[in-house]
């Protein structure tokens, strides 16, 4: 039985969302609160699968001890693994689209709202609008990494990650980003998975900066994952944009998908974006926990372009 979403259950995500100093947006405790109530998904292919193998298992068995003519089934039972077998390499190769628990205007009217009036408390991790609106300040050394992040709620969740995490890196939104970032070697963008954010490294190379490197979150990053994935009409993902990405991206994109870097908790962004800014992030900061989910910065955008490769 599914669970429902209450404040008390949501009080209790955001105390696991918090845990060790971690500090959250509202949008990943919302996505968090929905993952917490979803009902598992049952497999296709591993179904059949299974019932083909037990086919061709009984088909073997009969054929020994019964009658040869039992051993015949032994092909409809290979036809059927080898439908579910083909079923599940294709549930493995494309993002699973989870279902919403409910919208998230809803959640924060009759959920966060009252929790923040009647126990202030339970939300002291939550990222309020006055640290979002300062993200741009956070400045560790002028000779820090430059992580660049397509809205400020990113910025801000993703600054207070690394600091947490011992990670020294200038965390700023593209507003607030410096006008011509040239001088400095490298330029590190982070966005959400849709046409804009997959357009944050083109736009960063307009403006000046030497190299860009597209940490994520590109649709690649995400293929084979089982992770909240928005659906929405089909697109037209601009041609500056496409040049960034794959061929299988771009149909993905256009198609009307889109992933939101929220999804993700404050430690597996720190996990991820240390692991390319930082060589020895891997050993100091825990590892993702969106079923082995990675960003894998592509060559730096710099001279001409390049395409990334799913991770």
């Amino acid at each position: 039985m599914a669970l429902r979403v209450t404040d008390h259950l949501v009080a209790d995500v955001a105390a696991r969302l918090g845990e060790g100093g971690w500090r959250y947006s509202t949008r990943q405790l919302y996505y968090a609160v929905c993952a917490e109530v979803e009902r598992p998904q049952a497999s296709t292919g591993a179904a059949q699968a299974g019932c083909g193998g037990s086919l061709v298992a009984l088909s073997i068995v009969g054929g020994i001890y019964a009658s040869i003519y039992v051993g015949l089934v032994v092909i409809p039972g290979l036809v059927i693994l080898g439908m579910g077998l083909q079923a599940l390499r294709a549930e493995r190769n494309r993002p699973t689209t989870r279902a919403l628990a409910l919208g998230y205007e809803e959640f924060i009217r009759d959920h966060l709202e009252p929790l923040r009036r009647s126990s202030p408390g339970a939300l002291d991790g939550l990222i309020g609008p006055e640290v979002v609106a300062t993200t741009g300040d956070r400045t560790p050394t002028p000779e820090a990494p430059l992580v660049v992040c397509d809205r400020a709620e990113s910025a801000a969740v993703l600054g207070s990650a690394l600091e947490v995490a011992g990670l020294g890196a200038r965390v700023v939104d593209e507003a607030s980003a410096p006008t011509r970032p040239e001088g400095r070697d490298r330029v590190y963008a982070l966005h959400d998975a849709d046409p804009r954010g997959c357009g944050l490294a083109g736009r960063l190379r307009a403006a000046g900066a030497a190299e860009v490197v597209d940490v994520g979150l590109r649709p690649g990053h995400i293929q084979g994952r089982r992770i909240q994935v928005l659906e929405g009409a089909p697109v037209i993902v601009p041609a500056a944009v496409g040049e960034l990405l794959s061929p299988d991206e771009i149909i993905w994109l256009a198609e009307g998908r889109r992933v939101e870097l929220a999804t993700l908790s404050p430690a597996e962004l720190a996990a991820a974006v240390g692991a390319a800014v930082d060589p020895d992030a891997p050993a100091r900061v825990p590892p993702g926990g969106v079923e082995g989910i990675r960003f894998s910065a592509v060559d730096p955008v710099g001279v001409g372009t390049s395409r990334g490769s799913s991770a």
